[in-house]
């Protein structure tokens, strides 16, 4: 009955976010004066239904598939919509899932780079305290055989 695939490019076209909050103007205003059944009403809360799904807001797509069966709307339909969303639902749970054991292994990995860059960092460290230590002794030997060099021509 509606056809909500329409290009970006059309001048018309309306974010799903627009068409939802269009569909709930419309309804909110009707609901007043139609009783069920009735094919539009029941329509327009399939589309919302599909509409709220597409924008991962399930639980509220699930109770609009639910009234857009009280209003008349076929039964086998509603019945595959809520189990295609049940699908959705436990695909995104698996998607989270698999995002936060990720997450959680590249936090793990940035501490064990963390920890060697520290044990890189103290090995410089010591190192370069090693070589001043070496440095300073060969110096101060150098000073002293000089300084030994110096008395033996005095002395002479």
């Amino acid at each position: 009955m509606f056809n909500l695939t329409q290009a970006e490019e059309d001048e018309h076209f309306h974010s799903q976010n627009e068409v939802a909050q269009h569909f709930i103007h419309q309804l909110t205003e009707r609901l007043y004066f139609i009783d069920s059944p009735n094919d539009i009403i029941a329509e327009m809360y399939f589309e919302l239904g599909k509409i709220l799904s597409r924008e991962h807001v399930y639980s509220n797509a699930d109770t609009v598939f639910v009234i857009a069966e009280t209003y008349g709307y076929d039964s086998n339909k509603v019945a595959s919509a809520r189990a295609d969303l049940i699908e959705i639902k436990a695909h995104q749970l698996e998607v989270e899932r698999l995002t936060a054991i990720k997450r959680k292994e590249d936090i793990e990995r940035a501490k064990s780079d963390v920890l060697m860059l520290v044990v890189f960092g103290l090995i410089g460290v010591l190192s370069l305290i090693i070589i001043s230590i070496v440095i300073f002794k060969v110096v101060k030997n150098n000073r002293r055989k000089r300084g030994e060099l110096i008395e033996v021509e005095r002395s002479r």
